[in-house]
């Protein structure tokens, strides 16, 4: 049986068994209501934990993950996002009609993912990954989108 270990924001070494973590972060200033825009764009990599957020007003967002060609877009109606903070990844859902979908989660401060012995939790691996970000209000003007996560080279 594997044990977990949490490590949130740490940058755990592979001595110990554990990934070599590398931060990423993409950023879109003044971003403009129904508009996608493509925060992180990355090759051969397994993300382990990432999120979304709005730096200066309160916004509802959504997000849609590209892998090697395959776009799986959020549930409906985005997520509240509080300004200064994260809406994180939870999981992507496989409806009975085989559709995946994002599930994020509610807003907080910390973006954390689980790893075991033999490997992370909630991974996903790929060749090529897009993550866009769209705001579907329009609370305030000049408001920034950000994605920022951890991801491990392969």
């Amino acid at each position: 049986m594997s044990r977990i270990k949490h490590f949130g924001s740490a940058y755990p070494d592979r001595s110990r068994g554990v990934p070599s973590l590398t931060k990423f972060s993409g950023t879109q200033a003044n971003a403009v209501q129904n508009t996608w825009y493509p925060l992180v764009s990355m090759r051969n990599v397994c993300l382990l934990g990432w999120g979304i957020g709005v730096t200066t007003n309160d916004e509802t967002l959504e997000a849609r993950i590209t892998i090697d060609g395959m776009t799986i877009g959020a549930a409906a109606g985005g997520v509240a996002v509080t300004a200064g903070q994260f809406s994180k990844f939870n999981s992507i859902r496989y409806t009975a009609i085989a559709t995946p979908t994002l599930l994020m989660a509610a807003t907080g401060a910390n973006i954390d993912y689980l790893y075991t012995d033999s490997g992370p939790v909630m991974g996903i691996k790929g060749k090529s990954i897009l993550i866009e970000v769209r705001k579907t209000t329009a609370t305030g003007a000049n408001s920034g989108l950000v994605c920022n996560g951890f991801y491990e080279q392969y």
